[in-house]
């Protein structure tokens, strides 16, 4: 499953994170609950792994 690979470094990046898959979602959204500005790393990172991504508002 892509999500798995995706983990460990979503973990590495995000210490402390709440974050979840939506897997039944039709578009598997990746949320991310955080105090910080994270957009542009985490859009790095999918995007290095080859994800499309965006934030949802």
């Amino acid at each position: 499953m892509q999500a798995k690979k995706l983990c460990p470094h979503i973990i590495n990046m995000l210490p402390n994170t709440c974050w979840n898959f939506d897997l039944e979602d039709c578009d598997k959204i990746l949320w991310i609950e955080s105090e910080k500005d994270i957009i542009v790393p985490v859009k790095a990172l999918l995007h290095h792994h080859h994800f499309i991504c965006e934030e949802l508002e």
